[in-house]
């Protein structure tokens, strides 16, 4: 029920902030 673009932003390392 998730967009890809909201699964992509959970599944994706932000650990670059």
């Amino acid at each position: 029920t998730m967009l890809p673009e909201s699964i992509a932003v959970v599944l994706a390392p932000t650990d670059s902030s």
